[in-house]
């Protein structure tokens, strides 16, 4: 035991464990980022509290993006394949404010609630995507998404200019 004048006694665990650095010291910084805001969904994102994309100089994240209008309510009701090419729209014109297209597309998840309809539906992505390069790609069977009448959310991450794909 370790004894300081004044001061109950100090294990030598305990003295190790005061020495180690708290987790905020040896969290890394995160980067200055850049976030975009789909001009129409401003508000909304802002009061839910998201981006649709942050930018950390390396990789562009872009959030699950669904069918929804300026109002922030869903769109394409009961057709799947309408509210997947507007998605994919969306994701677009993401892509293009950060001067990528989906050739930078580098990870992509899609969350549906019918997986029979996104294997329906492989022929119209690959149209966004011609014939590659190709993201790695997961799909997801969920219940549900945020609003009930939504069926496929889809969350993207590509490379940024000067990396190297």
């Amino acid at each position: 035991m370790i004894f300081h004048r004044g001061s109950t006694p100090m294990s030598p665990l305990t003295q190790i464990f005061k020495s180690v650095r708290q987790p905020d010291q040896w969290r890394p910084k995160m980067p200055d980022c850049d976030h975009f805001f789909l001009p129409e969904w401003q508000a909304a994102q802002r009061e839910i509290g998201f981006a649709q994309a942050v930018s950390d100089g390396r990789l562009l994240h872009i959030s699950g993006t669904t069918s929804l209008d300026a109002d922030f309510k869903p769109l394409h009701v009961g057709d799947f394949n309408a509210q997947f090419e507007f998605v994919y729209r969306q994701i677009g014109r993401t892509l293009t404010e950060f001067g990528l297209s989906f050739a930078n597309v580098v990870r992509e998840i899609m969350y549906v609630t019918d997986m029979d309809a996104l294997a329906a539906a492989i022929p119209l992505r690959k149209t966004f995507y011609g014939n590659g390069p190709f993201p790695a790609s997961t799909g997801i069977e969920v219940r549900r998404l945020l609003f009930p009448e939504l069926l496929v959310e889809i969350q993207v991450d590509a490379l940024l200019p000067g990396q190297r794909n």
